[in-house]
């Protein structure tokens, strides 16, 4: 269990690359297109993902992008989405990535069948500086020396058990607490059963195993 788990997620999304997403829906079957044609709408949609970015002033790193096509056999309601790399591939190798999606996803394909290109799709990341992480300053000391509160919880139909309480802040690298014990933190509260056993890493991690 990370410290301030119950913000976890915000920090990653500091931690995240900036990202756009971009669809656009049209409707034509594959023979009717050329390599070029997906290339020159990938084109616009990527020029559109950098005037995004440069708005935001997020720009300053170099963008990467994939390419994305959601197909169908002509008649079907439900798509498959493929990875396509247009600096190689061509229709034919194109439709035979769908044809393998589409028969992972369903047990079968229809090779002699219309294929219908639906919507486009792409992604553009650009690089963005990581926050820098270091090891917590955790405090020093013996068990003994930690203050404990102690309720009663609920584990099962056994009726509720004494819980020892300890603050995560107070918790040492190293220390070992069997259950059941209650980590109390300003985010989130960590339960440890009975029959489970939780040692603090270095860190301040909080590492539960059986005991």
């Amino acid at each position: 269990m990370p410290r301030h788990a119950g913000i976890f997620s915000a920090w990653g999304l500091l931690a995240t690359p900036p990202r756009r997403d971009l669809a656009l829906t049209t409707l034509a079957t594959m023979d009717e297109l050329s390599v070029s044609d997906i290339r020159r709408v990938f084109d616009k949609m990527i020029s559109e993902a950098k005037t995004y970015f440069d708005a935001e002033q997020k720009l300053g790193k170099a963008m990467t992008v994939s390419t994305k096509l959601a197909m169908r056999y002509q008649g079907q309601e439900h798509s498959v989405v493929t990875d396509v790399d247009l600096n190689s591939q061509e229709i034919e190798d194109i439709l035979q990535s769908f044809h393998a999606a589409h028969e992972r996803a369903f047990t079968f394909r229809l090779a002699d069948s219309p294929v219908e290109l639906v919507t486009y799709h792409l992604a553009a990341e650009v690089e963005a500086p990581l926050p820098p992480i270091a090891p917590p300053s955790l405090p020093t000391g013996e068990l003994s020396q930690l203050p404990v509160r102690q309720r009663p919880v609920w584990f099962d139909e056994s009726g509720p058990q004494d819980a020892a309480i300890f603050v995560r802040d107070q918790l040492t690298a190293g220390i070992q607490l069997e259950g059941p014990v209650l980590i109390e933190e300003n985010t989130t509260t960590t339960l440890v059963l009975p029959g489970q056993t939780l040692r603090v890493d270095e860190w301040g991690l909080l590492r539960i195993r059986e005991s």
